[in-house]
């Protein structure tokens, strides 16, 4: 226990500037979240065994991705000496996470599209966001946080 507190083991002063990369991790949990709710209303709305199928989807994929982001959280927080191999491991699992969950999003918008445009609007808007931080945000936040270390 000594050892953990003395500063020999302190994260190196790169893991110290992490609030961005936390901020990311926590934003796309909740969209996620809001994706999955998202699915649950256009289902309601347009019942179909497809809209069934996206919802399904965007359960199951969400789930994934929200528990790989809480573990990285989690590694990132309390095992610092193993998150760099963490975050390359994970990173392929989460990239397509997010660009499923995205994928499913665009569909359940063009579903929705003939009822509500603004539902349509709405989805494709959240999955097109989501697409965007999974190819663009993520690697930017995660190099600024830690560097080139943990790049996938």
């Amino acid at each position: 226990m000594q050892a953990l507190k003395s500063g020999s083991s302190a994260p190196p002063e790169a893991y110290r500037h992490t609030t961005w990369w936390r901020v990311h991790q926590v934003t796309v949990f909740v969209l996620y979240v809001a994706a999955v709710i998202n699915g649950w209303r256009i289902k309601d709305l347009v019942e179909t065994p497809v809209t069934l199928a996206l919802f399904l989807g965007l359960g199951a994929v969400s789930t994934i991705g929200a528990v790989l982001r809480g573990h990285l959280m989690f590694t990132e927080r309390v095992n610092w000496r193993r998150f760099a191999r963490e975050r390359r491991r994970t990173a392929p699992v989460l990239r397509t996470s997010d660009l499923l969950v995205a994928a499913l999003l665009v569909g359940d918008g063009v579903a929705v599209a003939s009822r509500s445009a603004v539902s349509a609007a709405i989805t494709l808007s959240l999955g097109l966001g989501l697409a965007a931080a999974a190819l663009v945000l993520e690697p930017a936040t995660t190099a600024a946080a830690f560097g080139d270390e943990s790049e996938s």
